[in-house]
């Protein structure tokens, strides 16, 4: 069986905040907003930075393979060790090394219950970003 795959021309425009504006004039109401890579790291490593100053302990919990939230994470600022959700599943007590993990890849919602239960466990205040 053979797949009939479509061409559509894509426009890429940077907005006046920074935004590059991705859009299908064939598919009209398809577009996407995004900020390149390096414009966000920029920004992020500064804040995370700022938190760290101010003794914050900045962790990342995503849904991103291992390889990609070590590299992210070591580009901004993040150190420490990485655990994904399968080593997760495999563990019953995590409160032993929530102290020293600082990265957590390939992660669901239960697993981030987890992460904040045990976090909890040693009194830290817990915070979370993202969508």
């Amino acid at each position: 069986m053979s797949k009939k795959f479509h061409q559509y021309k894509i426009i890429i425009e940077q907005d006046e905040d920074g935004f590059f504006v991705a859009s299908v004039p064939a598919l009209p109401g398809c577009y996407t907003q995004a900020r390149t890579l390096s414009q966000l790291k920029s920004r992020v490593k500064e804040a995370i930075a700022q938190c760290q100053n101010a003794g914050i302990k900045v962790v990342m919990i995503t849904g991103d393979h291992l390889a990609t939230a070590q590299a992210i994470a070591k580009e901004v600022g993040i150190t420490g060790k990485a655990l994904t959700g399968e080593e997760l599943d495999e563990r019953t007590d995590l409160t032993r090394d929530v102290n020293d993990i600082a990265v957590y890849a390939r992660v669901s919602p239960l697993h981030k219950l987890k992460i904040i239960e045990a976090l909890k466990f040693h009194k830290h205040i817990v915070a979370m970003t993202g969508d």
